[in-house]
């Protein structure tokens, strides 16, 4: 996973880029186990 990371953020901002893009992605998940 870590791996992963990191070859597809080459630089400091394509990392942040993935984890924003994780965090949001587990945000939207969490909402939709509210909204059930």
């Amino acid at each position: 996973m870590r791996a992963a990371l990191i070859a597809e953020g080459k630089s400091d901002r394509g990392l942040v880029d993935v984890l924003a893009r994780l965090c949001l992605h587990a945000w939207l998940r969490a909402g939709e186990d509210i909204d059930r």
